[in-house]
């Protein structure tokens, strides 16, 4: 399987290497093939990376996101049921492993 690791932070003085280094424990545990998205800087309304992620998705380069939280990937609930049901209907996963 090939995923789309996502990893975001809310403020740059936070830092994202746990994100990170756990996804990628996870994937490799697994042994998935990945590629790692870091969104480096994102407003409440653009995050450029997720949106080049979501691209890809429905482009078939990936099966699925994997992400350490849910609120790493969705500003609201709304949002993330809206990404969570396009996937599922393209039959793309979304996984998440942090709590």
């Amino acid at each position: 399987m090939r995923v789309a690791i996502y990893c975001r932070v809310s403020r740059s003085d936070l830092n994202l290497e746990n994100q990170r280094l756990k996804l990628e424990e996870y994937a490799k545990s697994r042994g998935w093939s990945y590629e790692i998205f870091v969104e480096a800087e994102s407003t409440r309304k653009t995050r450029p990376v997720k949106e080049e992620v979501l691209k890809r998705l429905r482009m078939g380069d990936f099966d699925a996101v994997l992400v350490y939280k849910l609120d790493r990937w969705a500003r609201s609930l709304q949002e993330l049921i809206m990404n969570i049901e396009e996937l599922k209907s393209r039959g793309r996963g979304f996984i998440v492993t942090g709590k």
